[in-house]
């Protein structure tokens, strides 16, 4: 934040509110105990470090969230084996703890992947240019969301080297920035290349399948499209862990019907568990479905 740093906020926060009005969970990069004291001692009641673990944190809402009726048994899937949608090894990355954090769920982590590329692809000459630039704050915050993003995919080497380079560079030991920099490209470039192999799988399926003759469309059922909507939509309000499973539903009943990249918007959305990002782009898909006069519908 530009004026307040997450401490600043937690005391300001109970200055107005005590823990038994709102608890305060801090989500941090830092596993340290030394980080955990430092939000414990501005006022916060616990401390999550990135990546984050599902049962982790479903034990920490647990602790601090009052139970409304029967409490039901922990959402996060148990025994959940690794499906099609990604090899049982990819160079660069470590599968098994990060298809835990997605909840056991092979296709969240393969768009995760994706996304990594999409967002760190260049970021070999994106740290060159801010080393050679000597723009340290900047070098700090990117190696900062590298470390986070690499972390969460399961790219350990990556993120270990980017956690190096953010200390050095909030530490301003420029004489040490060159050579982390260098060890960061190195431990990206595994993890890159076999995330563009997965694309490139992507995009031969789906050549693929537009080469498929086109067969009619089965009759969307509005009654049960329009229950997808209202499951989802509440879970988004609520910021409800749920939204997930709603989301595979209402994804489900709109596969292969034309707004495939709009639902993926929310998809990605929900899965980044930016709520707000969601429920704007479910608004905007919700309008595009107004427009359209050419469904089907069942009897």
């Amino acid at each position: 934040m530009p004026d307040m740093d997450g401490f600043a906020v937690a005391r300001a926060i109970r200055r107005q509110c005590g823990p038994d009005r709102l608890p305060i969970i801090a989500m941090t990069a830092h596993a340290l105990e030394e980080e955990r004291r430092r939000c414990l001692d501005a006022g916060m009641d616990d401390h999550i470090a990135k990546p984050v673990e599902p049962h982790r944190l479903v034990a920490v809402l647990n602790r601090w969230l009052k139970p409304f009726g029967r409490r039901k048994a922990s959402p996060i899937a148990k025994g959940v084996e690794m499906d099609a949608v990604l090899p049982d090894g990819l160079e660069g990355f470590d599968l098994a703890p990060a298809l835990a954090r997605m909840n056991g769920r092979a296709g969240t982590l393969r768009r995760a992947i994706l996304d990594f590329l999409d967002r760190y692809g260049d970021a070999p000459v994106r740290l060159e240019h801010l080393r050679s630039a000597g723009d340290g704050p900047a070098l700090e915050r990117y190696a900062h969301g590298l470390r986070g993003s690499a972390g969460t995919v399961g790219a350990m080497a990556a993120s270990a080297a980017a956690a190096a380079l953010e200390l050095a560079a909030r530490e301003k030991r420029w004489d040490a920035v060159p050579g982390l920099v260098a060890d960061l490209s190195a431990a990206l470039g595994p993890a890159l290349a076999s995330a563009e192999t997965l694309r490139a799988v992507e995009v031969a399926v789906e050549m693929a399948v537009e080469a498929v003759p086109d067969v009619p469309a089965v009759p969307l059922n509005l009654d049960g499209l329009e229950g997808a909507l209202r499951a989802l939509e509440e879970a988004l309000r609520s910021g409800s862990l749920s939204a997930a499973a709603r989301f595979d539903a209402l994804r489900g009943l709109l596969a292969g019907r034309g707004h495939d990249e709009a639902v993926d918007k929310v998809g990605r959305a929900v899965e980044a568990l930016d709520f707000a990002a969601a429920r704007a782009a479910l608004e905007r898909l919700a309008a595009a479905w107004i427009r359209e006069r050419d469904w089907e519908t069942t009897p």
